[in-house]
């Protein structure tokens, strides 16, 4: 699914700091809070983000069960133009969040929810939080998306449950990005019925949709994508507007790994909703960050690897112009 701008920005003045060697920016958007966003301001939130008249998203995908992508995180935030929009996740720890860096170069502020599958529902294993932090990559580039990546910081910190649980990231995926078959979720868009009238979803979705080597992705989208990148999609399915930074995942050993979060796709409509088999969405490479994911959560989330005795998780302590895949 490939996401539409939807990020919020928060009224409160944000600071850049040098972060490490390679300059990442980090931005404090919030103070910490000791208590969790509510259902009622996150709800609220969101509302002001979709489109009134339109109701789902993910294109060809079905409703995820409870539990079935305990690491997805909706991510619904305020931009520094006023507007709203929405973005997926995935959980790197109990008090981060792995996403796309256009989803956050003009965030001013934002809540996420975690262990839910609708966004309407009060489930009992659904949480809620604030944002108070964001580090985005330092070479992020907003005309082409390499390093398409960010970690937002929430407190306070998310209690794990059958829902919520931390993501599987690895330092050699390889084997994993051989596989033909991934599995893309999120809220974003799943048809279109008029120009710029996208149908989003209150419920996770997914899809299954094809994993394509990189020299057809390279080809496809003239040569302009590095290695640090994947491509995904199939006929009628694939992720859409309002997926942007969500993950792109596969089975190994009975476990989902992810191997990529949704960057950009085609801005043919027709096209982004009935043609990824031609038209892939380019999902960022997550392994060729394992040293950003490192110090941007401080160390608290570090890849993992794959064992034969099951996966080390990876948290411990165009035809067209490229569109983002935000949604607003």
């Amino acid at each position: 699914m490939r996401i539409i701008p939807v990020l919020l920005v928060l009224v409160a003045s944000t600071l850049a700091l040098p972060f490490g060697e390679v300059n990442h920016v980090v931005r404090v958007i919030a103070e910490p809070s000791a208590l969790p966003a509510s259902h009622t301001e996150f709800r609220e939130e969101v509302l002001r983000a979709l489109n009134p008249n339109t109701t789902e998203l993910v294109y060809g995908g079905s409703p995820a069960p409870p539990g079935a992508f305990p690491q997805q995180v909706f991510i619904s935030y305020r931009a520094n133009d006023g507007k709203s929009y929405i973005c997926g996740g995935s959980l790197l720890s109990t008090t981060h969040v792995l996403t796309a860096a256009h989803c956050t170069v003009d965030m001013v502020s934002a809540k996420i929810m975690a262990g839910g599958v609708d966004i309407t529902s009060r489930s009992g294993n659904t949480q809620w939080r604030n944002a108070n932090r964001i580090v985005s990559h330092g070479q992020y580039d907003p005309a082409r998306y390499y390093n398409d990546i960010a970690v937002i910081e929430f407190s306070p910190a998310l209690v794990e449950n059958r829902d919520i649980q931390l993501t599987k990231i690895v330092e050699d995926d390889a084997e994993l990005v051989k596989k033909t078959a991934a599995l893309v979720t999120g809220y974003g868009v799943y048809h279109w019925q008029a120009q710029d009238d996208g149908i989003s979803s209150d419920e996770l979705l997914y899809s299954t949709v094809s994993l394509f080597p990189f020299k057809y992705c390279n080809t496809v989208w003239y040569r302009r994508l590095r290695d640090s990148q994947v491509c995904a999609g199939a006929k009628d399915k694939g992720a859409g507007p309002g997926d942007s930074g969500g993950p792109l995942l596969v089975s190994h050993n009975k476990q989902l790994y992810q191997v990529g979060l949704t960057s950009y796709g085609t801005n043919d409509q027709d096209d982004d909703e009935h043609h990824q088999d031609r038209w892939p969405t380019i999902f960022t490479r997550v392994s060729s960050f394992c040293d950003f994911i490192d110090r941007a959560t401080d160390g608290t989330a570090k890849c993992g690897r794959i064992d034969d005795n099951g996966p080390t998780p990876a948290s411990t302590t165009a035809p067209c112009t490229p569109k983002p895949r935000r949604s607003g």
